[in-house]
């Protein structure tokens, strides 16, 4: 049926683009074609398309999808397209044609693999099928982001791997090793992302891939936004420990020893402030731990009765002392107030529909933003 003497698998192996036009323009019938032809990789089988792919005759390839209308992602007898072959032989200006007349990145073959999951290294880039939304973290296009977000939320709960699947993590994690504080505030701000994620192959957080790769803008962002810099990953490394970059090492270092003083001083404050438990509608408890951390005292304030009873606990032996004061003969009135306020408090909240349990815990005064000087060293 196809003229013996033409064979066009040798005319698209030698780039023969001419001969190739006029040998189809001769035999329409052979662009419907299955061939055979061998690579250094193997031996293949599929169309026209699939044999100008392998062979990265990129002319040929627009000649025969623009002109003679070849599908761009025809599947061969094993679902692979021609961008699967293209990638499976290194055929670099042949994928980008593909590419360029629309090919499907994501297409599958009959093993579940993408052109990506096939290509040679030096093409894996090219082939990416999130190639735009990396582009965008990379430069830190803000909008070319956004549309790659929200074209796809759930791109935001995957995880992603980057320079060669070095590194791994969420959109987050990324944007912080590229050093782009802008993206960080959108995927924290507007999105919700956790700035301490640690569901990674490592527990690492966004804050250990900011200080990996020395980037200092993303890591005061992280740190703003409320990043822990105490928090270790799977070797035991907090970020300043993964921290290669002298300058941003030593602000973490100092930002990991505030958070340290900050956290104590904050279980300090709760401790002396102690906390409210109403018992009933008559008797509240107060209880805290004195300075030195060695005994705690309870104080039952009963209301019927007018009566206090002190509780003191040595915290290490066990001991109790208790005694009882009637309210009139208490030293500390306000105490007796607040104990008052706070029992009406209670139950003004359970008819409400609120617990049963306690009044408010005095909250701790806010902290002053320990960051601002760090901005200042650190920018």
């Amino acid at each position: 049926m196809f003229d013996k003497k033409v064979n066009p698998v040798e005319l698209i192996q030698q780039g023969a683009l001419s001969q190739l036009e006029k040998a189809l323009a001769k035999n329409p019938d052979l662009i419907n074609g299955e061939y055979a032809w061998s690579r250094p990789d193997g031996s293949h089988r599929g169309s026209l398309l699939h044999v100008a792919a392998s062979c990265d005759q990129a002319a040929i390839v627009r000649f025969l999808v623009q002109e003679k209308g070849m599908a761009v992602d025809w599947a061969n007898f094993k679902q692979n397209t021609p961008l699967h072959h293209a990638g499976q032989n290194g055929a670099m200006q042949a994928a980008k044609e593909l590419i360029a007349l629309g090919a499907d990145l994501n297409a599958k073959n009959s093993e579940n693999n993408t052109p990506y999951d096939e290509a040679k290294p030096g093409l894996k880039d090219l082939l990416n099928p999130d190639l735009k939304l990396f582009t965008a973290v990379q430069t830190g296009d803000l909008d070319a982001f956004k549309a790659e977000v929200e074209k796809n939320p759930s791109r935001l709960y995957e995880d992603f791997r980057w320079q060669n699947n070095s590194f791994a993590g969420t959109l987050l994690h990324m944007a912080a090793f590229y050093n782009q504080p802008v993206l960080i505030d959108y995927l924290v701000t507007e999105k919700g992302m956790n700035v301490n994620n640690q569901k990674t192959a490592f527990n690492w957080t966004p804050l250990h891939h900011a200080a990996k790769n020395g980037a200092m803008e993303a890591a005061i962002r992280l740190l703003e936004l409320g990043a822990n810099p105490s928090l270790t990953n799977g070797k035991g490394n907090s970020p300043a420990a993964a921290c290669d970059n002298p300058a941003l090492k030593d602000l973490l270092q100092e930002c990991e020893q505030e958070y340290a003083a900050e956290q104590t001083r904050e279980k300090d404050i709760a401790k002396a402030a102690g906390a409210w438990t109403a018992l009933s509608e008559n008797e509240i408890m107060y209880a805290r731990t004195l300075p030195g951390d060695s005994y705690k005292l309870t104080e039952l304030f009963n209301f019927s009765s007018g009566v206090c009873t002190s509780i003191t606990e040595n915290l290490k032996s066990g001991q109790l002392l208790q005694s009882k004061t009637k309210f009139a003969k208490l030293e500390d009135q306000e105490l007796l107030k607040q104990a008052k306020e706070q029992l009406a408090q209670a139950f003004q909240k359970k008819s409400k529909g609120a617990k049963t349990e306690g009044g408010d815990t005095p909250a701790a005064a806010t902290p002053k933003n320990r960051y601002d000087k760090l901005k200042k060293s650190g920018m």
